[in-house]
């Protein structure tokens, strides 16, 4: 399989966001004012956190998904190949480079 590399390396990824995920994160808020703020403040940067990783994770698993389909590596915009270079940067790039760049461009366009 061409990609067996890849798919290890998603599978070691996933166990881990899982592993965090399941850690208990309690935060300690009681004492002065000081303490509750620092508290709210640390909550609300794991909850940013535990988004991120739910993010994550459910890019994981749509590429390996693809992986066992047969369809990992393939550009959602055209079609083609992604260049396994590419793939071996970041295995939950979804396009080439030149779609990537087009949709980039179009982005920054949007936004004037």
């Amino acid at each position: 399989m061409k990609f067996n590399k890849i798919k290890k390396s998603l599978l070691e990824q996933k166990e881990l966001l899982l592993t965090k995920q399941q850690e208990s994160n309690d935060i300690d808020i009681s004492g002065d004012e000081v303490d509750e703020i620092q508290g709210k403040i640390l909550a609300n940067v794991q909850a940013q956190l535990s988004s991120r990783n739910k993010m994550k994770l459910r890019s994981i698993e749509i590429a390996l998904e693809k992986i066992s389909e047969g369809t990992f590596g393939i550009c959602e915009e055209c079609g083609d190949e992604i260049a396994d270079k590419r793939l071996s940067i970041n295995p939950l790039f979804e396009n080439c480079i030149s779609c990537a760049e087009q949709l980039e461009m179009n982005a920054r366009q949007n936004k004037r």
